[in-house]
């Protein structure tokens, strides 16, 4: 695949350098794309594969085309194509494609493969355009886990109610069928160790949704996401006949979200509690012996404060606080050290400032860095020799779009 990556970056980029500043028009149908090429270094840790080397496998290529049938029936999908560090290696595949019928506007309809209504991102992280950081806050929109969560093939409602002098409310309510976890993803890949490998998963549904209320003072939104899911995960030893079942029958997840923009300014901050009961069962048949069950639960937290300002039309100055602790049960990591681990990989803490440069209408660069504390997000697949408690990685990424 890297052989892909190789001849996929250069090949995109000049599409992209040759595309027009527009969409492309044809009658009913419309034509988009976008295209990034980034960097990423990182010190003592690595953020992706080989980041403390240097890493230019941080891009991402994506065409959607659309079409409106009878001024309210849209049909559409978009192929893409994405790589970050050993995690996705530009596979092309379609991250959605639906059937949309807005009926009015308090109620509307979806199917097909579509996008998780996740915090105030979740639907839009495609877009690097629209937003000024590289990287959104990976407490709560985390790459290496992306496409655990991204999509789902179901339905959805959805619809706004006008709340005269109180704003306007809108609502997504939807649900998924059953998909397998791929194993060269990021989730599978924070799986496989020295001791362990990852063999297959699912995910056997996906339910949530969420409301935003735009209020009555301009550019204030408040919103609330839910989702739950059911997985089940298989892995297997490398030093024994064993294999390994990890099931998760109800996780939920709730994010609470605030933004506000006004002339050029903008903050938000979003706050994520997870919970999920777990069976993890180790079965030891070939060796003779009696499987053993554990049974408990998972409980994790996750928030960011986030702000960004437009000094003038090409340069916007931004960042961001993000503090994510998989187990909120153990925020020092005191359980990690009795397990002989270090405690910082119970949580991880990252202060991040980045540039915008907008050189024309479609195409911008952009500039990152990360100091962090902790490395409780990063995979022990990629730090082979273990890790350093305070680290810091920069960024660099451009993006064009039509």
């Amino acid at each position: 695949m890297r052989k892909l990556s190789r001849n996929l970056v250069p090949l995109a980029a000049m599409f992209f350098c040759s595309a027009p500043a527009q969409a492309y028009d044809l009658g009913m149908f419309e034509i988009h794309g976008f295209g990034s090429v980034g960097y990423i270094h990182s010190s003592d840790n690595n953020v992706i594969e080989e980041s403390t080397d240097g890493s230019f496998h941080f891009n991402d290529f994506g065409l959607n085309v659309g079409a409106t049938f009878w001024d309210d029936v849209y049909v559409g999908f978009q192929v893409m194509s994405r790589d970050y560090g050993a995690v996705a290696n530009n596979d092309i595949i379609v991250n959605w494609a639906l059937i949309n019928y807005q009926f009015k506007d308090q109620l509307g309809f979806k199917a097909g493969k579509i996008k998780r209504p996740v915090g105030l991102y979740g639907d839009l992280r495609d877009y690097d355009f629209l937003r000024t950081p590289i990287l959104l806050p990976q407490s709560i929109y985390s790459e290496t886990a992306r496409e655990y969560y991204e999509s789902y093939t179901g339905g959805a409602i959805y619809g706004a109610f006008d709340l005269g002098g109180g704003g306007r409310l809108g609502y997504d309510i939807y649900y998924g069928t059953e998909y397998t976890i791929e194993d060269d993803g990021g989730l599978a890949r924070g799986m496989n160790s020295d001791e362990s490998r990852f063999v297959d998963g699912t995910i056997d549904y996906a339910f949530g949704g969420r409301l935003k209320w735009h209020t009555p003072l301009s550019g204030l939104l408040f919103a609330m996401s839910y989702s739950q899911l059911e997985a089940n995960i298989n892995t297997e030893s490398w030093l024994m006949p064993v294999s390994m079942d990890f099931t998760l029958p109800v996780s939920h997840s709730v994010i609470f979200s605030t933004e506000y923009s006004h002339a050029g300014f903008t903050a938000a901050a979003e706050y994520e509690m997870s919970r999920g009961d777990y069976t993890y069962t180790i079965d030891m048949s070939r060796m003779g012996q009696p499987s053993t069950i554990y049974e408990g639960e998972m409980k994790g937290e996750n928030y960011y404060i986030m702000c960004s300002y437009q000094f003038i039309d090409w340069f916007t100055l931004g960042a961001y606080y993000s503090v994510h602790t998989p187990n909120s049960d153990d925020r020092d990591g005191d359980e990690l050290v009795a397990q002989g681990l270090d405690d910082y990989g119970a949580w991880q803490k990252d202060l991040a400032l980045t540039t915008r440069f907008d050189i024309t209408d479609f195409w911008l660069i952009k500039l990152e860095y990360h100091y962090v504390d902790g490395t409780a997000s990063l995979q022990d697949v990629d730090n082979p020799d273990g890790y350093e408690k305070s680290w810091d990685y920069w960024s660099l990424k451009t993006t064009l779009n039509f």
